[in-house]
């Protein structure tokens, strides 16, 4: 079974925690939902498309972020450039493989960053979703 989820006027935005934990499987992005994710034990398959990184401008604030905002192909410029410094600097992205990273412990959720294929996506997915001993593995390490 397949369950999205958006906020709505009745859940005032809060994530659905009791959904999260019963799930065998998440397909996410980079953020805060990985620590959430993690704390509940949910494997997950993180995915960080940037073939098109000019168009994420939430990363930088003050003047970076006013200067991403320019038209005329400036600000997807500055965006650009931004994103790939960051993400070039950045080791792991989702938050379990971060805390494990610094614990000196193999990182335990697939991370897919770079030109992502839906098929890559619905491989690395499937891969945990038919084998429970490695989708085990993945809970018992976060």
């Amino acid at each position: 079974v397949v369950e999205l989820w958006a906020p709505s006027s009745d859940s005032g935005g809060v994530p659905p925690f009791e959904l999260y934990a019963s799930m065998d499987l998440a397909l996410t992005t980079v953020g805060t939902n990985t620590a959430e994710l993690g704390a509940l034990g949910v494997p997950m398959v993180v995915c960080l498309p940037s073939h098109a990184i000019e168009d994420f401008r939430g990363a930088a604030g003050g003047l970076l972020g006013l200067l991403m905002q320019l038209p005329l192909g400036v600000g997807a410029a500055v965006a650009r450039r931004v994103n790939l410094a960051l993400l070039s600097q950045s080791g792991h992205l989702a938050w379990p493989n971060m805390w494990a990273d610094a614990a000196g412990v193999t990182p335990p959720v697939p991370e897919l960053v770079g030109r992502v294929s839906p098929e890559e996506v619905a491989e690395s997915a499937a891969s945990l979703l038919v084998d429970a001993t490695a989708r085990d593995s993945v809970r018992d390490a976060l």
